[in-house]
């Protein structure tokens, strides 16, 4: 590692569909709590899917601010009595953890809005299904770079020495990043060796490493770093505020990452618990999530692609275009490829 690179340790580490169904059993249900993601996650919860979820329940939900990994240890601690009735989980966390038996099987039955979500965003075993996928690709400060990037392979290019900055496969991020790295040298899922023999040829460019990808933001704010992987729902609100900084797509493609939700096993407010799935796969909601500041691509085929998510299609259909990760396949290795990671960027 170069004197001059600096470690950022990991202290970070509309309703549409009928829900009169649900309303007499609901009466005899008064509470339900969820968590959202912190940050915009949860100003953007608060906004647009609490609201939808009262109309239709009566209900004010309580809403807890809480990384996905916090949250299924809190399961683990008290299944019998779980703290939380729906979680937001990404996929990688959710597909872990998927023969724990912390989740229910959804009942179709009772969200009607699941018509308008493609088969790509319901998980087949009907124990979750994802309401937002996050875009990632290429970001690059155009103040400063005069050849935007165009490959994870870019990275490595010698005129962005000491200018990129990386997080580590703690996230989901660096994890879609090190498979599609070892794709383009003909590795996959089940072989990220190319993709470490790449990390070696970048790390000479790496001036800063992070746990969590929102400090890569931090960092292009201060103007410490000016190549990276980021999502498109950090870098467009970044750009929005004036700050030079632009999300391009690889040429193999945007990558999406999947955030589901699911209803936990042992809930005491199951009626609830779905019409605040229902609400969230609307129309409505999901369309305000979308829209700026959020920017998180909608997975129900009624919502239009405005603003920046048209700058990655112009209708689901290219948004279903887009590289999914084999999470399966990851997540047995997780645990080595953070210790792998962690020993190679240190060396």
């Amino acid at each position: 590692m170069t004197t001059s690179r600096r470690r950022v340790l990991g202290a970070l580490s509309g309703v549409t569909g009928s829900t009169a169904w649900s309303l007499p059993a609901a009466a005899q249900e008064r509470r339900l709590v969820a968590n959202t993601y912190p940050g915009l996650w949860e100003e953007a919860h608060r906004l647009h899917l609490l609201p939808a979820f009262k109309r239709v329940s009566g209900i004010d939900a309580t809403l807890t601010p809480m990384l996905a990994v916090d949250v299924i240890a809190r399961l683990a601690a008290s299944r019998g009595t779980p703290p939380f009735d729906v979680i937001l989980n990404d996929e990688g966390p959710f597909l872990a953890n998927i023969d724990q038996d912390f989740f229910e099987t959804l009942d179709a039955s009772k969200l009607p809005n699941l018509a308008d979500i493609p088969q790509k965003f319901i998980d087949p075993t009907m124990k979750g299904v994802y309401v937002s996928a996050q875009i990632i690709g290429l970001a690059y400060n155009p103040a400063r770079v005069q050849t935007p990037p165009t490959s994870w392979d870019d990275l490595a290019r010698p005129e962005y020495r000491g200018r990129v900055g990386i997080t580590g496969p703690g996230s989901s991020l660096a994890v879609a990043w090190l498979v599609e790295t070892a794709k383009l040298h003909g590795g996959s899922e089940a072989n990220l060796e190319p993709a470490f023999a790449q990390l070696r040829k970048i790390m000479p460019n790496v001036g800063a490493v992070t746990a969590h990808p929102g400090q890569l933001i931090t960092l292009f704010q201060q103007g410490e770093i000016d190549v990276s992987f980021s999502y498109l729902n950090l870098i467009a609100p970044l750009k929005a505020r004036g700050v030079p900084v632009e999300l391009v797509k690889p040429e193999t493609g945007w990558v999406l990452l999947r955030n589901g939700v699911q209803i936990v096993k042992n809930t005491r407010s199951p009626q609830l618990a779905h019409a605040y799935v229902n609400a969230y796969l609307g129309r409505e909601v999901q369309a305000g999530l979308a829209a700026a500041p959020y920017y998180l691509a909608p997975t129900n085929t009624a919502v239009p692609f405005g603003g920046e998510l048209q700058t990655i299609g112009q209708s689901m259909a290219d948004l279903e275009r887009s590289v999914i990760i084999d999470w399966a396949k990851i997540n047995p290795q997780r645990s080595a490829l953070i210790e792998r990671f962690n020993r190679e960027t240190r060396a």
